[in-house]
Protein backbone atom coordinates (compact mmCIF):
# COMPACT_ATOMS: atom_id res chain seq x y z
CA UNK A 1 0.00 0.00 0.00
CA UNK A 2 1.56 3.60 -1.14
CA UNK A 3 1.03 6.66 0.93
CA UNK A 4 -1.22 7.96 -2.04
CA UNK A 5 -3.76 4.74 -0.87
CA UNK A 6 -3.46 6.07 2.58
CA UNK A 7 -4.45 9.39 1.81
CA UNK A 8 -7.14 8.45 -0.42
CA UNK A 9 -8.54 5.53 2.72
CA UNK A 10 -8.11 8.32 5.23
CA UNK A 11 -10.64 10.71 2.86
CA UNK A 12 -13.30 7.81 3.42
CA UNK A 13 -15.75 8.83 5.93
CA UNK A 14 -15.98 6.97 9.27
CA UNK A 15 -18.92 4.39 10.11
CA UNK A 16 -20.25 6.96 12.57
CA UNK A 17 -20.59 10.07 10.49
CA UNK A 18 -22.09 7.37 7.85
CA UNK A 19 -24.95 6.88 10.41
CA UNK A 20 -25.47 10.17 11.70
CA UNK A 21 -26.13 11.91 7.99
CA UNK A 22 -30.08 12.37 8.10
CA UNK A 23 -30.62 10.21 4.89
CA UNK A 24 -29.24 7.30 6.75
CA UNK A 25 -31.19 8.03 9.94
CA UNK A 26 -34.55 7.90 7.96
CA UNK A 27 -33.41 4.48 6.63
CA UNK A 28 -33.54 3.41 10.23
CA UNK A 29 -37.31 3.72 10.60
CA UNK A 30 -37.47 1.09 7.91
CA UNK A 31 -34.89 -1.14 8.97
CA UNK A 32 -33.37 -2.06 12.35
CA UNK A 33 -29.98 -0.27 13.33
CA UNK A 34 -27.87 -3.18 13.02
CA UNK A 35 -29.14 -3.83 9.21
CA UNK A 36 -27.87 -0.49 8.10
CA UNK A 37 -24.98 -0.65 10.01
CA UNK A 38 -23.73 -4.00 8.43
CA UNK A 39 -24.75 -2.71 4.84
CA UNK A 40 -22.60 0.78 5.63
CA UNK A 41 -19.79 -0.92 6.48
CA UNK A 42 -19.94 -3.70 3.56
CA UNK A 43 -19.94 -0.69 1.54
CA UNK A 44 -16.94 1.25 3.38
CA UNK A 45 -14.98 -2.40 2.97
CA UNK A 46 -15.78 -2.37 -0.94
CA UNK A 47 -14.53 1.25 -1.25
CA UNK A 48 -11.31 0.77 0.91
CA UNK A 49 -10.75 -2.78 -1.09
CA UNK A 50 -11.80 -0.31 -4.44
CA UNK A 51 -9.03 1.93 -3.58
CA UNK A 52 -6.30 -0.92 -2.45
CA UNK A 53 -6.77 -2.52 -5.90
CA UNK A 54 -6.31 0.69 -8.08
CA UNK A 55 -2.93 1.89 -8.98
CA UNK A 56 -4.02 4.66 -11.35
CA UNK A 57 -4.08 7.68 -9.07
CA UNK A 58 -6.58 9.64 -12.42
CA UNK A 59 -8.92 6.72 -11.22
CA UNK A 60 -8.11 7.50 -7.94
CA UNK A 61 -8.73 11.28 -7.96
CA UNK A 62 -12.05 10.41 -10.34
CA UNK A 63 -13.50 7.91 -7.86
CA UNK A 64 -14.59 10.70 -5.42
CA UNK A 65 -15.61 8.44 -2.69
CA UNK A 66 -17.22 10.60 -0.54
CA UNK A 67 -20.87 11.05 1.19
CA UNK A 68 -22.56 11.51 -1.84
CA UNK A 69 -21.25 9.06 -3.93
CA UNK A 70 -21.50 6.30 -1.00
CA UNK A 71 -25.08 7.16 0.11
CA UNK A 72 -26.69 5.47 -3.16
CA UNK A 73 -24.56 2.48 -2.65
CA UNK A 74 -25.47 1.93 0.94
CA UNK A 75 -29.49 1.75 -0.15
CA UNK A 76 -29.12 -0.44 -2.77
CA UNK A 77 -27.18 -2.85 -0.73
CA UNK A 78 -29.85 -2.21 1.57
CA UNK A 79 -32.85 -2.79 -0.88
CA UNK A 80 -30.80 -5.87 -2.34
CA UNK A 81 -30.53 -7.41 1.50
CA UNK A 82 -34.34 -7.26 1.43
CA UNK A 83 -34.70 -8.42 -1.81
CA UNK A 84 -35.97 -12.12 -2.99
CA UNK A 85 -33.35 -13.79 -4.60
CA UNK A 86 -35.34 -16.46 -7.08
CA UNK A 87 -36.36 -14.55 -10.15
CA UNK A 88 -38.79 -15.57 -13.06
CA UNK A 89 -36.70 -16.37 -16.57
CA UNK A 90 -37.48 -17.09 -19.65
CA UNK A 91 -36.32 -20.38 -20.94
CA UNK A 92 -35.07 -20.04 -24.44
CA UNK A 93 -32.38 -22.99 -24.37
CA UNK A 94 -34.67 -25.32 -26.19
CA UNK A 95 -34.22 -27.79 -22.87
CA UNK A 96 -37.28 -28.50 -21.39
CA UNK A 97 -36.47 -30.04 -18.58
CA UNK A 98 -33.32 -27.73 -17.31
CA UNK A 99 -31.56 -27.71 -14.13
CA UNK A 100 -30.10 -24.31 -13.90
CA UNK A 101 -33.82 -22.74 -14.19
CA UNK A 102 -35.53 -24.89 -12.24
CA UNK A 103 -36.05 -28.57 -13.81
CA UNK A 104 -39.91 -29.18 -14.51
CA UNK A 105 -42.35 -26.33 -14.11
CA UNK A 106 -45.28 -27.11 -11.41
CA UNK A 107 -48.73 -27.63 -12.71
CA UNK A 108 -50.91 -24.91 -11.63
CA UNK A 109 -53.41 -27.44 -9.22
CA UNK A 110 -50.00 -28.42 -7.51
CA UNK A 111 -48.89 -24.39 -7.25
CA UNK A 112 -52.24 -23.60 -5.64
CA UNK A 113 -51.74 -26.57 -3.20
CA UNK A 114 -48.34 -25.45 -2.53
CA UNK A 115 -49.68 -21.47 -1.49
CA UNK A 116 -52.34 -23.12 0.67
CA UNK A 117 -50.28 -25.59 2.23
CA UNK A 118 -47.71 -23.07 2.76
CA UNK A 119 -49.47 -20.32 4.43
CA UNK A 120 -49.93 -22.79 7.28
CA UNK A 121 -48.46 -25.56 9.39
CA UNK A 122 -48.12 -29.11 7.73
CA UNK A 123 -47.77 -33.17 8.41
CA UNK A 124 -44.14 -32.56 6.68
CA UNK A 125 -42.52 -34.78 9.07
CA UNK A 126 -46.00 -36.19 11.06
CA UNK A 127 -47.21 -39.10 10.29
CA UNK A 128 -51.64 -38.55 10.86
CA UNK A 129 -52.23 -42.39 10.77
CA UNK A 130 -50.29 -43.40 13.12
CA UNK A 131 -50.22 -40.21 15.12
CA UNK A 132 -46.32 -39.91 15.58
CA UNK A 133 -43.40 -38.58 13.56
CA UNK A 134 -42.65 -39.49 10.42
CA UNK A 135 -40.15 -39.00 7.27
CA UNK A 136 -40.60 -36.22 4.94
CA UNK A 137 -39.81 -39.12 2.46
CA UNK A 138 -42.69 -40.46 3.23
CA UNK A 139 -44.61 -38.12 0.46
CA UNK A 140 -43.00 -39.48 -2.68
CA UNK A 141 -41.55 -43.20 -1.58
CA UNK A 142 -45.18 -44.56 -3.26
CA UNK A 143 -44.82 -42.42 -6.42
CA UNK A 144 -40.85 -42.82 -6.76
CA UNK A 145 -41.45 -46.65 -6.43
CA UNK A 146 -44.10 -46.66 -8.63
CA UNK A 147 -41.97 -44.83 -11.23
CA UNK A 148 -38.55 -47.23 -10.41
CA UNK A 149 -40.18 -50.67 -10.07
CA UNK A 150 -37.13 -50.42 -6.65
CA UNK A 151 -38.27 -50.92 -3.21
CA UNK A 152 -38.93 -48.55 -0.87
CA UNK A 153 -35.94 -48.59 1.00
CA UNK A 154 -33.79 -48.30 -2.01
CA UNK A 155 -35.75 -44.98 -3.01
CA UNK A 156 -35.09 -43.80 0.31
CA UNK A 157 -31.43 -44.77 0.59
CA UNK A 158 -31.27 -43.06 -3.06
CA UNK A 159 -32.96 -39.72 -1.78
CA UNK A 160 -30.88 -39.13 1.02
CA UNK A 161 -27.47 -39.64 -0.89
CA UNK A 162 -28.42 -36.97 -3.33
CA UNK A 163 -29.15 -35.17 -0.23
CA UNK A 164 -25.24 -35.86 1.43
CA UNK A 165 -23.47 -34.86 -2.60
CA UNK A 166 -25.49 -31.82 -2.55
CA UNK A 167 -23.83 -30.44 0.12
CA UNK A 168 -20.70 -32.66 0.11
CA UNK A 169 -19.81 -33.11 -4.01
CA UNK A 170 -17.16 -35.23 -4.79
CA UNK A 171 -13.75 -33.75 -5.83
CA UNK A 172 -13.72 -33.20 -9.33
CA UNK A 173 -11.10 -34.38 -11.83
CA UNK A 174 -8.71 -31.83 -12.99
CA UNK A 175 -9.72 -30.84 -16.63
CA UNK A 176 -7.40 -31.66 -19.49
CA UNK A 177 -6.02 -28.52 -21.03
CA UNK A 178 -3.56 -27.61 -23.83
CA UNK A 179 -2.35 -24.10 -22.03
CA UNK A 180 1.28 -25.11 -20.44
CA UNK A 181 2.89 -23.68 -17.54
CA UNK A 182 4.29 -20.99 -20.03
CA UNK A 183 1.52 -19.63 -20.96
CA UNK A 184 0.11 -18.84 -17.45
CA UNK A 185 -0.32 -14.92 -17.15
CA UNK A 186 2.02 -14.55 -14.25
CA UNK A 187 4.69 -16.91 -16.28
CA UNK A 188 7.13 -13.79 -16.68
CA UNK A 189 7.04 -13.15 -12.91
CA UNK A 190 9.98 -13.50 -11.16
CA UNK A 191 11.01 -16.73 -9.17
CA UNK A 192 13.76 -17.07 -5.96
CA UNK A 193 16.97 -16.32 -7.58
CA UNK A 194 16.27 -14.95 -10.58
CA UNK A 195 17.43 -11.14 -11.67
CA UNK A 196 14.31 -8.78 -11.99
CA UNK A 197 13.80 -5.05 -12.61
CA UNK A 198 11.07 -3.11 -13.88
CA UNK A 199 10.69 0.35 -15.62
CA UNK A 200 8.11 2.43 -17.58
CA UNK A 201 7.57 2.37 -20.92
CA UNK A 202 5.34 5.62 -21.74
CA UNK A 203 2.14 4.22 -19.82
CA UNK A 204 3.27 0.66 -19.96
CA UNK A 205 4.89 -1.34 -16.56
CA UNK A 206 7.95 -3.43 -18.37
CA UNK A 207 9.05 -6.03 -15.48
CA UNK A 208 12.43 -7.72 -16.82
CA UNK A 209 13.30 -10.85 -15.46
CA UNK A 210 16.58 -12.63 -16.27
CA UNK A 211 17.00 -16.50 -15.27
CA UNK A 212 19.16 -18.17 -14.18
CA UNK A 213 20.74 -14.65 -13.98
CA UNK A 214 24.31 -16.08 -14.73
CA UNK A 215 27.04 -15.36 -17.24
CA UNK A 216 26.02 -17.56 -20.62
CA UNK A 217 22.72 -18.19 -21.92
CA UNK A 218 20.01 -17.39 -20.38
CA UNK A 219 15.70 -16.62 -20.41
CA UNK A 220 14.61 -13.00 -20.87
CA UNK A 221 11.28 -12.81 -19.29
CA UNK A 222 8.71 -9.74 -20.32
CA UNK A 223 5.85 -8.89 -18.20
CA UNK A 224 3.93 -6.05 -19.91
CA UNK A 225 1.11 -4.02 -17.62
CA UNK A 226 -0.69 -1.72 -19.55
CA UNK A 227 -3.29 1.05 -18.17
CA UNK A 228 -5.86 -1.08 -19.40
CA UNK A 229 -4.72 -4.54 -18.09
CA UNK A 230 -3.28 -7.59 -18.81
CA UNK A 231 -5.36 -8.75 -21.64
CA UNK A 232 -4.70 -5.74 -23.39
CA UNK A 233 -0.97 -6.48 -23.27
CA UNK A 234 -1.24 -9.54 -25.67
CA UNK A 235 -2.35 -6.83 -28.36
CA UNK A 236 1.14 -4.75 -27.98
CA UNK A 237 3.94 -4.87 -30.44
CA UNK A 238 7.35 -5.56 -29.10
CA UNK A 239 10.81 -5.49 -30.12
CA UNK A 240 14.02 -6.33 -27.61
CA UNK A 241 17.19 -5.43 -27.83
CA UNK A 242 20.40 -6.74 -26.39
CA UNK A 243 23.55 -4.91 -26.17
CA UNK A 244 22.64 -3.14 -29.84
CA UNK A 245 21.49 -6.13 -31.51
CA UNK A 246 17.22 -7.03 -31.86
CA UNK A 247 15.84 -9.97 -30.74
CA UNK A 248 12.38 -10.86 -31.54
CA UNK A 249 10.27 -11.76 -28.01
CA UNK A 250 8.37 -14.47 -28.90
CA UNK A 251 4.12 -14.36 -26.97
CA UNK A 252 4.15 -16.75 -23.94
CA UNK A 253 0.70 -15.46 -22.55
CA UNK A 254 -1.14 -12.21 -22.66
CA UNK A 255 1.03 -10.23 -20.54
CA UNK A 256 4.36 -12.21 -21.27
CA UNK A 257 6.65 -12.11 -23.91
CA UNK A 258 10.48 -14.15 -23.74
CA UNK A 259 13.61 -14.69 -25.61
CA UNK A 260 16.99 -15.81 -25.25
CA UNK A 261 20.29 -13.91 -24.94
CA UNK A 262 23.72 -15.09 -23.97
CA UNK A 263 24.88 -12.82 -21.38
CA UNK A 264 28.06 -11.69 -19.32
CA UNK A 265 26.99 -8.36 -17.56
CA UNK A 266 26.93 -4.62 -18.07
CA UNK A 267 24.89 -5.38 -20.88
CA UNK A 268 21.94 -2.43 -21.79
CA UNK A 269 19.01 -4.10 -22.67
CA UNK A 270 15.82 -1.54 -24.62
CA UNK A 271 12.19 -2.92 -24.96
CA UNK A 272 10.27 -0.91 -26.96
CA UNK A 273 6.78 -0.75 -26.76
CA UNK A 274 4.65 0.48 -29.96
CA UNK A 275 1.28 1.73 -30.08
CA UNK A 276 -0.66 3.91 -28.18
CA UNK A 277 0.76 4.98 -24.46
CA UNK A 278 4.04 2.86 -25.01
CA UNK A 279 7.28 4.13 -25.48
CA UNK A 280 10.84 3.04 -24.76
CA UNK A 281 12.50 0.79 -21.22
CA UNK A 282 15.88 0.72 -20.76
CA UNK A 283 17.99 -1.25 -18.03
CA UNK A 284 21.95 -1.62 -17.31
CA UNK A 285 22.16 -5.03 -16.03
CA UNK A 286 24.72 -5.36 -13.16
CA UNK A 287 27.72 -7.84 -13.22
CA UNK A 288 26.20 -11.88 -13.15
CA UNK A 289 25.11 -13.27 -10.86
CA UNK A 290 24.11 -10.03 -9.23
CA UNK A 291 24.76 -10.56 -4.62
CA UNK A 292 22.27 -11.68 -2.82
CA UNK A 293 19.87 -8.51 -1.11
CA UNK A 294 18.32 -10.22 1.75
CA UNK A 295 21.32 -8.90 4.04
CA UNK A 296 20.92 -5.56 2.76
CA UNK A 297 16.86 -5.17 2.78
CA UNK A 298 16.93 -7.10 6.17
CA UNK A 299 19.51 -3.90 7.55
CA UNK A 300 17.41 -1.24 6.01
CA UNK A 301 13.90 -2.97 7.21
CA UNK A 302 15.55 -3.33 10.99
CA UNK A 303 17.05 0.22 10.76
CA UNK A 304 14.10 2.25 9.08
CA UNK A 305 11.62 0.88 11.89
CA UNK A 306 13.85 1.82 14.85
CA UNK A 307 13.16 5.51 13.89
CA UNK A 308 11.05 8.01 15.80
CA UNK A 309 10.26 10.29 13.16
CA UNK A 310 10.94 10.49 9.29
CA UNK A 311 9.90 12.61 6.44
CA UNK A 312 9.50 11.68 3.02
CA UNK A 313 8.71 13.90 -0.90
CA UNK A 314 6.60 11.33 -3.39
CA UNK A 315 6.32 11.75 -6.79
CA UNK A 316 3.83 10.12 -8.38
CA UNK A 317 3.52 9.23 -12.30
CA UNK A 318 1.35 7.03 -14.27
CA UNK A 319 3.05 8.01 -17.42
CA UNK A 320 0.31 10.82 -18.99
CA UNK A 321 0.63 12.89 -16.38
CA UNK A 322 2.20 13.24 -12.75
CA UNK A 323 1.74 14.62 -8.66
CA UNK A 324 3.23 15.03 -6.09
CA UNK A 325 3.30 15.21 -1.90
CA UNK A 326 5.02 15.71 1.70
CA UNK A 327 5.00 13.65 4.30
CA UNK A 328 6.14 13.53 7.68
CA UNK A 329 5.43 10.63 10.28
CA UNK A 330 5.92 10.42 14.07
CA UNK A 331 5.52 7.17 16.29
CA UNK A 332 3.85 5.67 17.17
CA UNK A 333 0.83 6.82 14.83
CA UNK A 334 0.65 10.65 13.62
CA UNK A 335 1.18 11.92 9.60
CA UNK A 336 1.32 14.39 8.22
CA UNK A 337 0.08 14.59 4.84
CA UNK A 338 0.75 17.90 2.16
CA UNK A 339 -0.25 17.58 -1.47
CA UNK A 340 0.71 19.30 -4.45
CA UNK A 341 -2.71 20.73 -4.55
CA UNK A 342 -2.74 22.12 -1.62
CA UNK A 343 -5.10 19.43 -0.01
CA UNK A 344 -3.72 19.03 3.54
CA UNK A 345 -4.21 15.57 6.47
CA UNK A 346 -3.20 15.20 9.78
CA UNK A 347 -3.93 12.05 11.61
CA UNK A 348 -3.56 11.13 15.18
CA UNK A 349 -4.69 7.54 16.09
CA UNK A 350 -7.90 7.15 15.16
CA UNK A 351 -8.75 10.61 14.53
CA UNK A 352 -8.40 12.56 10.70
CA UNK A 353 -8.08 16.25 10.83
CA UNK A 354 -8.35 17.38 6.63
CA UNK A 355 -9.20 20.30 4.55
CA UNK A 356 -9.25 20.79 0.68
CA UNK A 357 -7.34 24.15 0.92
CA UNK A 358 -5.77 25.59 3.16
CA UNK A 359 -8.47 28.78 3.17
CA UNK A 360 -10.75 25.86 4.21
CA UNK A 361 -11.62 25.05 7.86
CA UNK A 362 -10.65 21.48 9.13
CA UNK A 363 -12.79 18.39 8.95
CA UNK A 364 -12.48 15.95 11.57
CA UNK A 365 -13.63 12.32 11.41
CA UNK A 366 -12.83 9.77 14.29
CA UNK A 367 -13.45 6.06 14.57
CA UNK A 368 -10.61 5.23 11.74
CA UNK A 369 -8.39 2.23 11.63
CA UNK A 370 -5.10 3.05 13.24
CA UNK A 371 -2.00 3.09 11.17
CA UNK A 372 1.35 2.82 12.84
CA UNK A 373 4.13 4.97 11.78
CA UNK A 374 6.56 5.40 10.25
CA UNK A 375 5.79 2.85 7.83
CA UNK A 376 6.64 2.15 4.70
CA UNK A 377 5.27 1.32 1.02
CA UNK A 378 7.24 -2.22 0.81
CA UNK A 379 6.33 -3.02 4.06
CA UNK A 380 2.42 -3.98 2.35
CA UNK A 381 4.19 -6.29 -0.27
CA UNK A 382 5.64 -9.01 1.18
CA UNK A 383 7.32 -11.52 1.09
CA UNK A 384 10.15 -9.81 -0.84
CA UNK A 385 10.88 -11.98 -3.72
CA UNK A 386 14.81 -12.41 -5.75
CA UNK A 387 16.59 -9.42 -3.69
CA UNK A 388 19.68 -9.21 -5.48
CA UNK A 389 22.26 -5.64 -5.13
CA UNK A 390 22.62 -4.77 -8.78
CA UNK A 391 25.22 -1.42 -7.76
CA UNK A 392 25.85 1.09 -6.05
CA UNK A 393 25.02 5.74 -6.29
CA UNK A 394 25.76 8.14 -3.99
CA UNK A 395 22.25 9.92 -2.94
CA UNK A 396 22.68 13.39 -1.09
CA UNK A 397 26.19 12.85 -0.87
CA UNK A 398 25.80 9.37 1.36
CA UNK A 399 26.97 6.37 -0.27
CA UNK A 400 24.16 3.49 -1.11
CA UNK A 401 24.00 0.33 -2.53
CA UNK A 402 20.92 -0.57 -4.72
CA UNK A 403 18.41 -3.35 -3.99
CA UNK A 404 16.34 -4.84 -6.37
CA UNK A 405 13.26 -6.98 -5.26
CA UNK A 406 9.73 -7.83 -6.60
CA UNK A 407 6.58 -7.81 -4.25
CA UNK A 408 2.61 -8.90 -4.44
CA UNK A 409 -0.76 -8.01 -2.54
CA UNK A 410 -2.84 -10.28 -4.03
CA UNK A 411 -2.69 -10.19 -7.56
CA UNK A 412 -1.33 -6.66 -7.71
CA UNK A 413 2.60 -7.08 -8.75
CA UNK A 414 4.75 -4.43 -7.71
CA UNK A 415 8.72 -4.29 -8.71
CA UNK A 416 10.71 -1.95 -5.89
CA UNK A 417 14.28 -0.36 -5.63
CA UNK A 418 15.83 0.63 -2.34
CA UNK A 419 18.89 3.15 -2.13
CA UNK A 420 20.05 2.12 1.53
CA UNK A 421 23.15 3.85 3.02
CA UNK A 422 25.88 2.07 5.12
CA UNK A 423 23.81 2.40 8.50
CA UNK A 424 20.66 1.06 7.10
CA UNK A 425 18.80 3.69 5.75
CA UNK A 426 16.92 4.16 2.94
CA UNK A 427 17.71 7.78 1.24
CA UNK A 428 15.75 7.02 -1.96
CA UNK A 429 12.53 4.32 -2.99
CA UNK A 430 10.74 3.46 -5.75
CA UNK A 431 7.89 1.39 -6.50
CA UNK A 432 6.69 0.46 -9.94
CA UNK A 433 3.25 -0.74 -10.70
CA UNK A 434 0.86 -0.85 -13.39
CA UNK A 435 -0.18 2.87 -13.79
CA UNK A 436 1.79 3.93 -10.57
CA UNK A 437 5.52 4.95 -11.05
CA UNK A 438 6.29 6.21 -7.72
CA UNK A 439 9.26 7.54 -6.23
CA UNK A 440 10.13 8.48 -2.23
CA UNK A 441 13.04 10.79 -1.28
CA UNK A 442 13.69 10.55 2.50
CA UNK A 443 15.31 12.63 4.67
CA UNK A 444 14.44 13.53 8.65
CA UNK A 445 15.40 10.49 9.91
CA UNK A 446 14.51 10.99 13.84
CA UNK A 447 14.80 15.23 13.73
CA UNK A 448 12.61 16.58 16.12
CA UNK A 449 9.19 16.45 14.75
CA UNK A 450 5.85 16.98 16.66
CA UNK A 451 2.40 16.00 14.58
CA UNK A 452 -0.46 18.05 16.73
CA UNK A 453 -4.02 18.27 16.35
CA UNK A 454 -4.28 21.64 13.91
CA UNK A 455 -5.82 24.54 15.42
CA UNK A 456 -9.60 24.94 14.76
Amino acid sequence: MSQVHTTYLRQLPAVDEVLRHPRVQTWMTQWPRSTVTAAVRQVLQGCRQTILQTTDVAALEASALSLPVILPQIQAQLEKAQAYRLQRLINATGVIVHTNLGRSLLAPTAVAHLQEVAQSYSNLEYDLQGGERGERSAHIEAYLTALTGAEAALVVGVVGLAALLAVSPLPQRPTPTATSPAEDAGAALPKANDLTLAQPAGEVLVGLTVRPAHPGHNQLLLHLLPLEGEQAAARLPVALEVAGRTITPQPCGPACRQATATLHGGETIRVVVDGPGGGTASFRLPRLPAPDGAALLALAQRRMHTLRTVSLTERLSWGAGATSARYQMEAPNHLRILTAGGAETVIIGETRYGRDTRSKPWKVDHDFPVTPAPAYVWDYFTPPVAPKVIGSQPIGGHPTRIVAFFGRSGQVPVWFRLWVDQAGLVRRGQMLAQGHFMDHAYHGFDAPTTIQPPPR
